[in-house]
């Protein structure tokens, strides 16, 4: 046992007999144990009901109640069921040590015994059972941090979904167009007023930059492609208008505003949002 790095462990030593009682409890003592004797089965659960030792020696000949039925008793408790229990007996049949197993023990230690045998096998269920312990503590933690991290998720989608209906509230309730462009792939989104200014149901075309590009006026298109790279290159402001052609085949106005809102990391544009508004009236007026 390593006392300079965790506490003495506390066993609890059940035997009728005071001469065996002294002497387990000396044995243990010597090695730096804390030892809580209980001369019976009766004394035994209630010293266990009281405080949960981390081990316990437990006589199977006992008087009132033997030690197989103060083991099952024990091990139908939820909070004292994983501390280790070794029976300590004269009793060395193979039917007498499969009973003591059945009943919940994780060893068998026949009388008379040696001492080194019986602090080997402590130690050694001590540390199996430290073991356990932490990693049911470790699990325990992680349950906690799954449990925290799916509310933290639940909370931010609960979140998400309520923006989410507040913009599409705003896109609804607005008159212009909105778009949203990844300049990679050309894949765009394009709001159903976006479409219906050009006389479109929505998705009637794919939404795809191309199929934007083919609508504006061949004396536009150069100079709006130059305000998007310019936007792209310096951060100017893009902010143009230009003529697009509705189902129609009427010209309209539009007036475009949008911002780059995303690069990769080396800089190359990734995402580019805006609106269009209907202007043909106003330009008409002019």
């Amino acid at each position: 046992m390593n006392a300079t790095t965790e506490a003495p462990a506390e066993i609890l030593v059940v035997d009728d007999t005071p001469a065996n009682l002294r002497l387990l409890t000396n044995i243990l003592a010597e090695q730096g144990y804390r030892v809580r004797p209980a001369l019976g089965g009766a004394l035994a659960l209630r010293s266990v009901a009281m405080k949960p030792p981390d081990l316990i020696l437990l006589d199977v000949r006992m008087p009132e109640m033997d030690g197989y039925a103060v083991c099952q008793q024990l091990k139908a408790d939820p909070l004292v069921r994983s501390v280790p229990v070794i029976f300590i007996s004269a009793l060395n049949e193979p039917t007498d040590k499969i009973q003591g197993f059945a009943a919940g023990g994780v060893d068998y230690i026949t009388k008379p015994f040696e001492p080194s045998e019986v602090l080997v096998r402590i130690r050694t269920h001590l540390d199996l059972w430290r073991l356990q312990q932490r990693q049911e503590q470790i699990q325990i933690e992680l349950e906690r941090r799954v449990e925290e991290r799916t509310a933290e998720l639940a909370e931010a989608n609960r979140a998400l979904r309520r923006s989410e209906e507040r913009l599409r509230l705003v896109i609804d309730a607005t008159s212009d167009g909105v778009w949203d462009w990844d300049p990679r792939t050309g894949l765009s989104f394009y709001s159903d007023r976006w479409y219906a200014m050009l006389g479109y149901a929505p998705g009637e075309f794919e939404p795809i930059h191309a199929n934007w590009i083919d609508r504006i006026h061949p004396d536009d298109r150069a100079a709006m492609e130059a305000a998007i790279q310019a936007h792209f290159d310096s951060g100017a402001e893009y902010n143009t208008e230009f003529r697009m052609r509705a189902k129609s085949g009427d010209w309209r106005w539009i007036h475009s505003r949008g911002k780059l809102t995303e690069r990769d990391d080396a800089g190359r544009p990734l995402r580019m949002v805006g609106t269009h508004a209907d202007i043909t009236p106003r330009k008409r007026a002019e």
